[in-house]
């Protein structure tokens, strides 16, 4: 059996991966997990430091996360490149552990990373190196294209097509006559280009998670172990999938590419409420800091049954705070009444736009204003704090688009959080091709919408009320001054978490009063029993000398 490693980029988490390593483990081969940098915070520096050409850079700055905060818009520190030191890190692990194949898991935004990483193993360790996940699947001539291309590539779901194409290489087959479905394997200059893989319908076939102690974390140029990682949610909370699929279509997402090129990707694939249960069992057990599940499914509640069964065994055997996506026209009361029974922390839900337009029109998103405003009315009704996601920096927008995404946020009710995202145009979807037929990409004004996320936060953090919000969205001075907003929102959340802080002290008061009236009534009560039993006692006495006289 071989010894391989499986390199994820930014993400010590990698759900895909380690789902990967579990099934080649359990297969027989040795695993070396190795995570080349971690899932980082913030980076406010706009381009992020690079080692990439200028089109490199362009690339990634139309594709990057960006994230907009009250603190003003920042990209993800996963947006950046490596440089030659973290890679000298990665290059003295493998050297030390000398795998017959190293694979690395692929996001688009890190394809240069990728490919100087496979520059490096292929000149100083001569083994092949395989790619797989998101960008190979959707992009995969252009991963076989220039320097640094890999030997390899799976495409879609890579559980058999990887683990045949190990077995193949054991055995010295030639890749040329020996078809391998679901990989692009290159030969002698040219590639071969095998027939896709159909995805698997039982999900339970395949294997949990692969999780070690030992994993290796390339943080800056340091070698570390994940055991070392206390700062890091990987110790204290389980991130799980019990689906594959996702039931919408939008045009900006990963999920219209699997549709289009996988006939059976186009349903839901679940995993047995008891096999989902198992994994998690296993978590409990084998994670001594665990406190919380994080589910990844891109929905997490798709089929009354289904969860009502889950739900009964989750509570009996797990019974941990947990986190999971909804979608508007799934989040119905029973299924929020019954994520609220099992001990949901907070649900997320992709809002996208306000607009009907613009969520039907542009990004193929079958949700109406209607149907988000319903389903948070009923998240609220149930108690369930709740994170709804924006998309903004969207150059399909127009000026009534945005104030009716505005409206859409000063509507909603309950307890809420906002996170909202650029748009990022990922390569290969649908929505990226009609933007780079169209001239669109690169075309939203940054000032436009420094002004308008600045009103949808002020909306989010309740600083002012929905007219004033609207009558706002209309002033031209603030508009070609939108710092002005951005100051009025920084002050305004400061003012709130004082005023958060000022009303969290004031029941701390309330009920240490509450504390103290009771101990006196308690007293009270004890005083009188005292009292009582003391005068019985006294009566008693009195009788007694009345009856000797």
């Amino acid at each position: 059996m071989a010894r391989l490693a499986l390199i994820s980029l930014h993400d010590e988490f990698c759900l895909g991966l380690r789902h990967l390593g579990g099934y080649l483990a359990r297969a027989g081969h040795e695993i070396v997990l190795i995570h080349f940098q971690r899932y980082a915070g913030y980076e406010k520096d706009p381009t992020g430091r690079s080692d990439c050409s200028d089109e490199a850079d362009a690339r990634g700055a139309r594709e990057a996360m960006i994230q907009v905060l009250a603190s003003g818009e920042v990209r993800l520190a996963f947006a950046s490149s490596s440089t030659q030191e973290e890679r000298d890190a990665l290059l003295q692990v493998l050297s030390e552990k000398k795998p017959n194949v190293a694979g690395i898991s692929v996001p688009s935004y890190y394809r240069e990373t990728a490919r100087a990483l496979t520059r490096d193993i292929r000149t100083r360790l001569a083994i092949p190196v395989v790619w797989g996940g998101v960008h190979p699947t959707v992009a995969p001539e252009d991963c076989l294209a220039g320097d640094g291309a890999p030997d390899a590539i799976c495409l879609g779901e890579g559980e058999e097509s990887f683990t045949d194409y190990v077995a193949a290489l054991e055995s010295g087959k030639d890749f040329r006559t020996t078809p391998v479905a679901g990989m692009w394997i290159r030969t002698d200059g040219d590639a071969v280009r095998n027939e896709k893989r159909p995805v698997q319908k039982d999900l339970d076939r395949y294997a949990w998670q692969f999780h070690d102690d030992g994993e290796f974390v390339i943080e800056g140029a340091r070698v570390r172990r994940r055991a070392d990682l206390t700062d890091s949610s990987l110790i204290w909370t389980y991130k799980a999938l019990t689906s594959r699929g996702c039931p919408a279509d939008c045009a900006f997402c990963i999920n219209s590419i699997l549709k289009r090129d996988y006939a059976d990707a186009k349903r839901v694939r679940l995993r047995s409420p008891g096999d989902v249960i198992a994994e998690l069992r296993r978590a409990k057990e084998t994670m001594p800091y665990l406190h919380s599940i994080e589910f990844y499914d891109e929905v997490f509640v798709m089929r009354r049954a289904w969860i009502a069964e889950f739900a009964e065994l989750y509570k009996k055997e797990i019974a941990l705070p947990f986190w999971c996506y909804t979608f508007p026209t799934m989040a119905s009361r029973e299924n929020l009444e019954t994520l609220k029974d099992m001990g949901v922390a907070y649900v997320s839900m992709g809002i996208q736009s306000g607009s009907d337009r613009v969520n039907y029109e542009v990004f193929n998103r079958r949700t109406s204003r209607e149907s988000i405003l319903k389903a948070a009315s009923l998240i609220a009704d149930a108690g369930i704090p709740a994170c709804y996601d924006l998309i903004t920096n969207n150059p399909y927008e127009t000026e009534e688009d945005r104030r009716e995404t505005l409206d859409l946020i000063a509507r909603l009710p309950g307890e809420y959080s906002l996170q909202i995202s650029h748009l990022a145009f990922l390569p290969g979807t649908p929505l990226t091709t009609r933007a780079e037929a169209e001239g669109k990409i690169g075309t939203a004004d940054p000032k436009t919408y420094r002004f308008w996320n600045a009103l949808y936060l002020l909306a989010a953090h309740r600083v002012a009320d929905r007219e004033t919000l609207l009558g706002l969205s209309r002033d031209e001075h603030l508009r070609r001054n939108p710092q002005f907003l951005w100051d009025a929102l920084r002050h305004g959340v400061l003012a709130q978490s004082e005023r958060e802080e000022m009303e969290r002290l004031k029941e701390k008061v309330r009920r240490q009063e509450e504390d103290v009236e009771s101990l006196r009534s308690r007293h009270q009560a004890l005083v009188s029993r005292r009292a009582v039993r003391l005068a019985v006692r006294l009566a008693d006495a009195l009788r007694r000398t009345l009856g000797r006289d």
